[in-house]
């Protein structure tokens, strides 16, 4: 007998987008206990074989540009005059420097052998989700791919990104196609949020069933599912907030000096003592990132 639930005797599937699992590579902290996390709702996960073909594509993708970014750090020198090199200190930090370099090439092969998916361990982790005898993998029949490219040339939603492709699509249709139950769906970008009552009322058109939620939280997956999610995963999640809030604003404050360097009306030198002038930015509690001139010499301040 199935078992009974808040929503009756059917239990909500999960789908779960390929951009979820390819955040596992760029958290600042190890998530993949939250892999861990989700082995225990086999029984409600939907993994269509595009989101299979896109994590293998993907997951090289992303190792090639971490092995390129931490590449970067097994070249840095220190400064050398002669006025440096003849202090003690300095000694000290190139030994120092020197064994840097030395565990960076060290961790940047480990990296490198990583491309190898046996040697991957989010890629382990998520073979060993697929191969859970109770998660559903629908494949992408002939049946779903027509539909897929109908939906495409229509410009129905979800909409792939790249014009060229139909992924979100496919996925879509294999997700309608391949369950009873209703469904919640965790993604990172807007290809399903954005387009989410549209889909919702296409779902209860086409099977009866609801979706019950888009959200980029996997707590709040779990919560839809009927199920409290762990401190641990909260605390994470809050985590995950602050950097993803800290990156986009270095990505506005980055934009913003651009602008203001490239910019050919600004002073080079202050108004009130020739003297010259440095930028110096800030972010409002609005997100609002202000640039300002300042003069070290006599204090001139002035907004760009």
């Amino acid at each position: 007998m199935a078992k009974e639930t808040r929503w009756g005797s059917s239990m909500p599937r999960l789908y779960i987008d390929t951009n979820i699992f390819m955040r596992f590579y760029d958290a600042h902290e190890d998530r993949l206990e939250q892999l861990a996390e989700l082995r225990a709702k086999a029984p409600r996960l939907i993994v269509p074989e595009q989101t299979e073909s896109e994590f293998r594509r993907n997951r090289l993708t992303v190792l090639n540009h971490t092995i390129r970014e931490f590449a970067k750090i097994s070249t840095v020198r220190p400064h050398r005059t002669a006025l440096i090199v003849h202090h003690e200190l300095f000694k000290q930090l190139e030994s120092a420097m020197k064994s840097c370099r030395s565990l960076a090439a060290q961790l940047g092969k480990q990296l490198e052998e990583a491309r190898n998916a046996s040697l991957d361990p989010v890629a382990l982790a998520f073979s060993e989700l697929l191969e859970l005898e109770d998660v559903l993998r629908p494949a992408t029949t002939r049946e779903v791919f027509n539909a897929a490219q109908k939906r495409k040339l229509l410009g129905q939603p979800p909409r792939s990104q790249d014009k060229d492709t139909i992924g979100d699509e496919v996925i879509w249709e294999s997700l309608v196609g391949c369950t009873d139950d209703d469904l919640v769906i965790l993604s990172r970008d807007g290809g399903f949020s954005k387009y989410e009552e549209v889909l919702r009322e296409e779902l209860r058109e086409r099977t009866g069933k609801t979706l019950l939620l888009v959200t980029d939280k996997l707590s709040e997956a779990i919560t839809a599912l009927g199920e409290m999610p762990s401190e641990r995963l909260l605390q994470q999640e809050i985590q995950q907030e602050k950097e993803d809030e800290w990156i986009l604003n270095e990505l506005k404050v980055r934009s913003k000096l651009n602008q203001v360097l490239l910019s050919s009306t600004i002073r080079d030198e202050c108004p009130s003592c020739n003297s010259e002038l440095s930028v110096e930015t800030h972010v409002t509690n609005s997100g609002e990132v202000i640039a300002f001139l300042n003069c070290p010499a006599c204090g001139y301040r002035e907004q760009v």
